[in-house]
């Protein structure tokens, strides 16, 4: 989980930005609104009462929308293209991982294709559990 706050502290609600593909979504179980970027606007998801937003225009524009409907709150980003989006643009402020003892033979990398420039972070917190390690870093600007 990236996530973006104007003010640190815990969000009661939570607003998340990803992405939509039309055979997998990143969000199972809705607890928070979500700002989906996407080309096209799967029209069966567009009802009153859901909690997508679908951002059409880019990263810097549902990160906006994010913002504007988070207010003082967190925003979560999902997903590896739209967080290393979010990274070069200098969007994002925090970065939460949660590491597993499991090596993968393929997937979208998240730090790949970041640029020449080093982004600086600042480890904030580690937590060991059972089978995880959860880290923290706030990112340098």
């Amino acid at each position: 989980m990236v996530t973006t706050h104007p003010e640190r502290g815990l969000a009661r609600k939570k607003v998340c930005v990803g992405v939509y593909t039309p055979t997998h979504t990143f969000f199972r179980e809705i607890f928070f609104l979500i700002i989906v970027v996407t080309h096209t606007i799967p029209q069966e998801w567009v009802k009153e009462g859901s909690p997508f937003t679908f951002v059409t225009d880019g990263v810097e524009s549902a990160m906006k929308k994010a913002r504007q409907i988070a207010g003082n709150k967190n925003i979560g980003v999902g997903g590896a293209d739209i967080t290393r989006q979010c990274l070069k643009l200098g969007l994002l402020d925090e970065i939460q991982i949660d590491l597993v003892p499991v090596l993968l033979g393929q997937g979208v990398r998240l730090f790949e294709y970041l640029g020449v420039e080093p982004i600086e972070l600042e480890r904030t917190g580690v937590v060991e559990a059972p089978g995880v390690t959860h880290l923290s870093f706030r990112i340098v600007k």
